[in-house]
């Protein structure tokens, strides 16, 4: 008996091409899922560490703000320019020790006179230590140290600065201040009255894209920390004062605070005419990315941050670069004859 057409099945040679075609088909279709997959991850990492970033900058932010409360303004922020090929090390003043503590009410409101930094004592300033001659830069309101053992501090007259993390405090008549660091002559060279020292919060990034300040981790992935400064050079021909604009091609951006007479003319590393701050941090995803199809072996270069030449690093980590530009509060405008 004869099958009729409506009864017979696929042959094999047509099965076989079926299942060539289902199989081209669904190759495609998880190179395609895999390749999504990579660019989800992707777009994740590029996003966590754009959080880092923001989140990095809100504090950083924050402290500058503040910076240079109740102190002379030239000792307001503070920075170690790591050139074209490191971070730099960045500082900012941090409000002193309580001085409420045999008072009522909020003192700090209530004061209307700056305090000067600690005095330069005893052998002054080495590579790597300040002497200074007290440890309480207020003690006629409380008996308690400024400084401490991690904390930062900045060295600085109108036309120099310097500013380190405390390694270690030696206290005494005078006491001594520890840096861990070892090049503070190379950036101040010559002490003046006005040279002080004040603590600080001390920013540094380490060989572990780490973000510390005050030598205690505050973010991961932080590959780059760039300060660059506005100081106002020109003066006012009616008053001699500063004028309050950005109107020079040397006032913006100054890395290094250590050029008295910069190529161009004028005084842009004078100390106490800081009126803003440009902070740019480095943001690195935590793993690479991976080779897929349409991109394959792609790799990204690190970007020129501030002063800092990318240099030779090329692989496949996102990285985002953001910055904020601050405006320290106790800063600007202040013109005091006291100083």
């Amino acid at each position: 008996m004869r099958t009729s057409h409506s009864q017979a099945g696929f042959s094999l040679l047509e099965l076989m091409v079926a299942v060539a075609v289902m199989g081209v088909v669904t190759a495609q279709l998880f190179i395609v899922m895999g390749n999504q997959k990579k660019v989800y991850s992707s777009n994740e990492r590029a996003v966590d560490a754009q959080e880092t970033a923001r989140m990095t900058l809100d504090l950083i932010s924050f402290d500058t703000r503040m910076g240079g409360y109740m102190i002379p303004t030239w000792l307001a922020v503070s920075s170690v320019d790591g050139g074209t090929k490191d971070p730099d090390r960045f500082c900012v003043s941090s409000m002193f020790a309580d001085p409420g503590a045999t008072g009522s009410g909020n003192p700090i409101e209530a004061l209307t006179t700056r305090w000067e930094g600690a005095k330069l004592a005893g052998g002054g300033l080495s590579s790597n230590s300040v002497q200074v001659a007290s440890l309480n830069l207020n003690p006629l309101q409380d008996n308690q140290d400024d400084f401490a053992t991690g904390g930062g501090v900045i060295i600085a007259s109108r036309a120099q600065t310097y500013c380190a993390r405390i390694q270690g405090i030696t206290p005494g008549a005078p006491a001594t201040i520890q840096f861990a660091t070892n090049d503070a002559t190379t950036y101040i060279t010559a002490i003046t009255p006005e040279t002080q020292v004040v603590p600080a919060n001390v920013y540094e990034v380490d060989a572990n894209n780490q973000l510390l300040r005050n030598n205690m981790v505050l973010a991961q992935g932080i590959e780059d920390l760039q300060a660059e400064f506005w100081v106002d050079g020109t003066n006012d021909p009616a008053t001699g004062k500063p004028n309050n604009l950005d109107d020079g091609d040397v006032e913006f951006p100054v890395n290094t605070l250590n050029n008295p007479d910069p190529p161009g003319g004028g005084l842009v590393a004078r100390n106490d005419r800081i009126r803003r701050v440009r902070i740019t941090v480095l943001a690195v995803s935590q793993f690479e990315d991976q080779a897929d199809s349409a991109t394959g072996n792609l790799s990204y270069g690190r970007p020129k941050v501030a002063n800092r030449d990318p240099g030779d690093v090329f692989d496949r980590f996102r990285r985002r670069a953001f910055s904020v530009s601050i405006m320290p509060r106790n800063v600007i405008g202040i013109e005091d004859p006291e100083y």
